[in-house]
């Protein structure tokens, strides 16, 4: 999962979801207005990477992330 803002205008998150052997099995992708904070827009990554696990019927999934400040501020 990623994110990204784009001019102070909107950001945008993505998911990929691959199996053990690196199959892709999905994605998704969403784009929010008025969302100017990096951080947020991490965090409703890592949030629309759980749904998609969820939509997949995937129960063991690693999530990765660049975000160190998503992952420690749990």
């Amino acid at each position: 999962m990623d994110a990204g803002i784009r001019a102070q205008r909107r950001g945008s998150a993505a998911a990929i979801c691959r199996d053990s052997q690196g199959v892709y099995l999905g994605s998704a992708a969403l784009i929010i207005d008025g969302v100017y904070d990096p951080a947020t827009m991490e965090a409703i990554a890592c949030r629309e990477a759980i749904s998609l696990a969820q939509d997949l019927q995937v129960h063991n999934f690693v999530i990765s992330s660049d975000s160190k400040q998503v992952l420690s501020d749990r």
